[in-house]
């Protein structure tokens, strides 16, 4: 659904500046905690957790969406969609790296976790930036 709406999205231009698209993001997510609590509240749990992929989630993300596409073009930014354009890839790898760390590494500690969540994720997108580089997986690879 967030892949759909996307694609809906960039059809159409931006006509709003990315201050604009910031109070956007600021009203989604103020209504995705209000659900949230109303969730919560609802059930009788007590427990403000978190309930994928409800309504406001949607619109939460479409308006993030709206905000990458109106922020100005910059080096950094350009940065950042070549890391969003393989953040799919490394999403599918990452269990390849992660599992043979869990295996040999106790993550009873929090330090040793942070570890191994930073030397997956780093070793998860060199992955994918070779994979790109080979012309017939580029294509399933962005």
């Amino acid at each position: 659904m967030f892949v759909y709406s996307g694609t809906l999205i960039s059809k159409f231009s931006i006509r709003h500046g990315w201050q604009s698209c910031v109070g956007f993001v600021a009203v989604a997510y103020a209504v995705l905690v209000g659900e949230e609590a109303l969730i919560t509240w609802l059930s009788g749990s007590g427990v403000l957790g978190s309930h994928d992929f409800v309504f406001s989630t949607l619109m939460y993300g479409a308006a993030v969406f709206m905000l990458a596409r109106a922020l100005p073009e910059t080096e950094t930014i350009r940065k950042f969609a070549f890391l969003g354009g393989l953040s799919l890839n490394i999403y599918l790898v990452h269990i390849l790296f992660l599992w043979p760390l869990l295996k040999f590494y106790d993550v009873s500690q929090l330090w040793m976790t942070l570890l191994i969540a930073a030397v997956t994720f780093g070793l998860s997108t060199a992955f994918s930036v070779l994979l790109v580089r080979i012309p017939f997986l580029r294509y399933f690879s962005t």
